[in-house]
């Protein structure tokens, strides 16, 4: 007879106490139930946390092409997979505000329940090959599999998971099987200490008047480890953790910043899009000949290959993917995604336009002094103009003021910190 029972209590110890209840709970056979691996997954779950599961109470939204706010509805803003199996998150769909009471909402700012989703995952994950059992191993299809990248880098791992790379079935399988031999979830940052990181970071904002960002999200993360408040923290972990944090914001939250970044300050959200479809194009062209000077757009017009371009953008892929860029791989992609109703782009390649896009504006002054106004400084006339019409464009971003000055101080901080530790190689 199998019986499943439920309780409101925190803890055996509490429950025990109860009348009758002790002897029950000797019989009872404890299995821990392993949290998801899924980012998505773990935001939604750390925001219907902080609002007791009254989401419409707590949190109001608005659609980026709205100005009105709603109560929140958690189904919205994390919708159930499309026909694929893809997860959507609000990032680029709604803006999420907290609702303080008698004081001002506050946002809720594009990519900071990310950061805690990718982070939170990244800690439940199983890495080291040491840990997997000979017998574990023999279960699998590649036994090598655990010694690759797929396996031991977070950034590979939640590249997969987040289907932002798609490998081969036989890796996919693989990882799918360690994941449950493995019992990857039984470890890391628990949803209690999620939902207490989210709420740690919407104190901070409050105290401080400012919006959720991924600045205070990451000052929060600090807090609670230099408190021990992490549940499950031990010594060994720390540095662990702390790298994971790192990872997330240089290969995951860098690029898609800067990628609004670029959009909202080019006044074109075609930006980022456009370039990626040139050089598309151009891979594309090179892998039926490694020698050809021109490519052939979708209306069939005749463009020149920009060759000093495409080697630019293939040194940067090799230094953020540590692997060479072979067009043939991105014809594979492109044939498998246009089967799809949706089309999503390469996302190695993406980061790698997005990172060209970032060192071209941060190698202009026009950059630095639009970081000096949203900072407060006196600024020339023309950057004043830009900045108007900036502010105009970010709210249909997911972003306001504070949020996006602290988006361009983000990018801006991070990619310093990046090109500081190349150089001291």
């Amino acid at each position: 007879t199998v019986v499943l029972a439920a309780t409101n209590d925190e803890n055996f110890v509490e429950a025990r106490k109860r009348p009758g209840a002790g002897a029950a709970i000797d019989r009872l056979s404890k299995s821990l139930m392993r949290q998801t691996i899924n980012p998505t997954l773990v935001a939604e779950t750390a925001l219907h946390m902080v609002s007791k599961g009254k989401t419409n109470k707590i949190f109001k939204m608005r659609a980026l092409d709205a100005d009105v706010l709603v109560p929140a509805e958690i189904t919205k803003l994390f919708p159930a997979p499309d026909a694929n199996g893809d997860l959507q998150s609000p990032d680029g769909r709604y803006a999420i505000y907290y609702v303080q009471g008698r004081g001002k909402d506050i946002l809720i700012a594009p990519h900071a329940l990310e950061m805690i989703g990718l982070t939170v995952a990244g800690t439940r994950l199983v890495r080291d090959p040491n840990q997997v059992p000979a017998q574990v191993t023999k279960e699998l299809n590649d036994t090598n599999v655990t010694n690759s990248h797929f396996f031991t880098s977070v950034k590979a791992r939640l590249d997969i998971i987040t289907r932002r790379v798609r490998p081969e079935s036989p890796i996919y399988m693989d990882l799918d099987k360690l994941n449950k031999l493995m019992r990857e979830g039984d470890r890391g940052i628990s949803a209690r200490d999620a939902e207490r990181w989210l709420s740690k970071s919407i104190e901070i904002a409050v105290g401080k008047g400012v919006s959720v960002t991924p600045i205070i999200v990451s000052e929060a993360f600090s807090e609670m480890m230099d408190k021990n408040l992490f549940m499950d923290l031990k010594d060994q972990r720390r540095e662990d953790w702390i790298n994971i944090l790192t990872t997330v914001k240089a290969d995951f939250l860098l690029p898609e910043m800067t990628n609004d970044v670029v959009e909202v300050v080019a006044g074109d959200t075609g930006a980022v899009s456009g370039l990626y479809e040139e050089i598309k194009g151009e891979a594309l062209a090179l892998s039926s000949d490694s020698q050809s000077d021109f490519w052939y757009n979708d209306t069939s017009e005749k463009r020149i290959i920009n060759k000093d371009r495409f080697s630019e953008i293939q040194k940067i892929y090799r230094e953020i993917n540590n692997e060479d860029f072979v067009p043939g791989k991105l014809v594979t992609y492109e044939a498998q995604e246009a089967r799809k109703p949706s089309r999503k782009p390469y996302a190695p390649l993406m980061r790698a336009i997005q990172k060209y896009l970032l060192k071209s504006s941060l190698n202009t002054t026009a950059f630095g002094r639009l970081v000096d106004h949203f900072d407060g400084q006196q600024v020339d006339h023309h950057t004043q103009e830009v900045a108007r019409h900036v502010e105009i464009a970010l709210t249909k971003r997911g972003y306001d003021r504070e949020s996006f000055r602290q988006a361009l101080r983000f990018v801006y901080d991070v990619e310093y910190s990046l090109r500081k530790r190349e150089s001291a190689r």
